[in-house]
């Protein structure tokens, strides 16, 4: 009986501590998760918001909060919010749907693209060296004596075309200035007169006639595409140079009587003016006749003067209008 009273003292005892484990501990778990079921927003664990901000084609920029999800293998909703308005914007609105589509930049005003190279100038009527008219042309000027050749010039009323050296017009600069008063032609020679140096390439050819007109224009107010390079442009001009001249705006002459001034320096030139001016007077050519701004020309210049004006020659300068005369072609 002893036995019996004591097992059940025991049994009791352990359904007291169970009754009150079950009342302790599992009734405040159990109204935990009866909360959780009745809040089920509320999350302990909060992840921080970077605060990007996106911007969606005409909507401005506007900044998108993150969204969290519960779920085991997350996709952010922002993303395929973002990829959609993405896809959006690359097609029209139903609004828009039927009408042509506009091209970008459409109401800009576009400007005309600039060429990366220099543009050869628009080809001129030219017209050929007829009639009884001489031209008249002196090289390597000026000098001390362009002023005794002007005045010879103004007594035979004859004017001349005068292919000038750059540093001469630096040191006699009245005397350019007097060439384009009296209505003559001033026009380039260049600037070093050396075939090396003139010839070294394409741009050394243009660049010494650029400098000479630049010397003129800035001396007289005059503008001049005439040149005549260094001993004529056979045999040192290529057809580079030619073309490079040409596309630089100027106009090339050579000519088709050399008097031979340069080599005799005395009377013996004018014979050699007048047979060969009355060679291209039987063909009806003018001449073009090459002389050169010197004492000695200076001197003997009177006589081809009287010569040709009592063949009956007019005098006139050379121009853009006329066909140029050249030993070597483009």
């Amino acid at each position: 009986m002893k036995k019996i009273t004591k097992l059940t003292l025991v049994v009791m005892l352990v359904a007291c501590a169970y009754v009150i484990f079950q009342m302790t501990v599992l009734g405040d778990s159990s109204k935990e998760v009866k909360d959780s079921f009745q809040n089920p927003t509320t999350v302990t664990d909060k992840p921080s918001v970077d605060g990007t901000v996106d911007t969606y084609g005409d909507e401005g920029d506007k900044q998108v909060p993150p969204v969290i999800s519960n779920s085991k293998d997350p996709v952010k909703k922002d993303d395929k919010e973002t990829s959609k308005d993405k896809e959006d914007t690359s097609k029209p609105s139903k609004s828009e749907q039927g009408k042509p589509a506009k091209k970008p930049d459409q109401d800009k005003a576009v400007e005309p693209a600039q060429p990366t190279e220099p543009t050869p100038p628009a080809a001129k009527e030219t017209k050929p060296l007829t009639g009884k008219i001489a031209y008249l042309t002196f090289d390597d000027g000026a000098s001390p004596y362009t002023n005794q050749i002007l005045d010879d010039l103004d007594e035979y009323d004859a004017k001349a075309t005068f292919f000038m050296l750059e540093p001469n017009m630096r040191k006699h600069p009245d005397a350019v200035k007097r060439i384009v008063k009296d209505g003559h032609m001033p026009a380039m020679h260049g600037v070093t007169h050396q075939v090396k140096k003139y010839y070294a390439s394409q741009t050394s050819v243009v660049n010494e006639m650029v400098a000479g007109q630049q010397r003129i224009k800035t001396l007289t107010g005059a503008d001049t595409s005439l040149i005549r390079t260094p001993y004529g442009s056979a045999p040192y001009m290529k057809k580079e140079y030619m073309r490079a001249v040409k596309n630089a705006g100027f106009t090339l002459w050579d000519w088709n009587v050399d008097s031979l001034d340069w080599k005799y320096r005395d009377a013996r030139f004018v014979n050699t003016v007048k047979q060969e001016v009355t060679a291209l007077e039987k063909k009806n050519v003018s001449p073009v006749i090459l002389m050169h701004d010197r004492k000695e020309t200076m001197k003997y210049l009177p006589e081809v003067l009287k010569f040709l004006k009592d063949r009956g020659y007019q005098f006139k300068t050379l121009d853009d209008t006329l066909k140029p005369i050249q030993f070597s072609k483009s």
